[in-house]
């Protein structure tokens, strides 16, 4: 692993270590887990999806909540810091932020955050945690507006996001469901490309249409899928209780892979 610096601001000032909790560590435990495996063949095709098109900035989002995509930004955030990257974890889920509680920030995650910085309460050393894996950070959601929507479809949010870009060679970003929520939807025109976690035999085929129609809408650039909680099969994976068989097909503008059982 090449080892890198903390990205220019910052270095020398993000003195806060965190702990995660296991379950959200699973390809960083296992890296040659079948799991680690599929998430390193998205990662690849991510990387190589848009030759004409640096991809820094990726949000992860579902149509619906507790489809894994919480579980999907971390997996994706650790494989990509593995190859060296300075990568920030974004907790733009500023209803139900799940970063904070996933690196065990505790009360910190509350009180500093995205928001605080796109409200300007404090500098960015001071709301950006390291996670303890080399190259991989986490900027938790931080004290909770009054208004989520209005907060992330602010210019300050856009600005906020391009000088973590500007910071960071990778920002991945966890937002909430797009359906019956009008947070994520504002978001999607700051980012370089979105993709859509799918909860195996729960998410409906005209919530997957919705959503990518809901993305084109606003003139986001959809990356692709991932199929999420597939049941375990022959010849698939076990460790530790979570269950991982892999697949892939090439798609126009999909991408798919069969990724273990996970809750946010």
């Amino acid at each position: 692993m090449m080892k890198s610096s903390q990205p220019a601001g910052l270095k020398g000032k993000l003195e806060h270590q965190s702990t995660s909790r296991d379950s959200y560590l699973i390809v960083h435990q296992l890296p040659r887990s079948g799991v680690a495996e599929s998430f390193c063949n998205i990662r690849t095709k991510l990387l190589f999806s848009s030759p004409d098109r640096e991809l820094k900035t990726i949000l992860f989002t579902s149509a619906l909540p507790g489809e894994g995509k919480t579980f999907s930004a971390i997996s994706m955030g650790i494989v990509m810091a593995q190859t060296g990257k300075r990568v920030l974890l974004v907790d733009a889920d500023q209803r139900r932020p799940t970063l904070g509680k996933a690196f065990s920030l505790g009360s910190q995650a509350e009180n500093m955050g995205l928001s605080s910085l796109v409200m300007r309460r404090v500098p960015a050393e001071s709301a950006i945690f390291k996670t303890g894996i080399e190259n991989l950070s986490v900027l938790p959601a931080g004290p909770k507006p009054p208004n989520p929507s209005e907060l992330l479809g602010s210019q300050s949010t856009k600005e906020t996001l391009e000088k973590l870009r500007s910071e960071f060679d990778m920002l991945i970003i966890d937002t909430p469901p797009v359906l019956g929520l009008p947070d994520t939807l504002p978001l999607v025109s700051m980012v370089d490309g979105c993709l859509l976690v799918i909860r195996y035999a729960k998410t409906s085929y005209k919530s997957i249409l919705r959503v990518k129609e809901s993305i084109r809408m606003v003139k986001g650039h959809f990356l692709g899928a991932i199929l999420n909680m597939v049941k375990p099969e022959p010849f698939g994976y076990y460790y530790g209780g979570y269950h991982g068989y892999y697949y892939h097909k090439y798609y126009e503008e999909e991408t798919q892979t069969k990724i273990p059982n996970s809750g946010s």
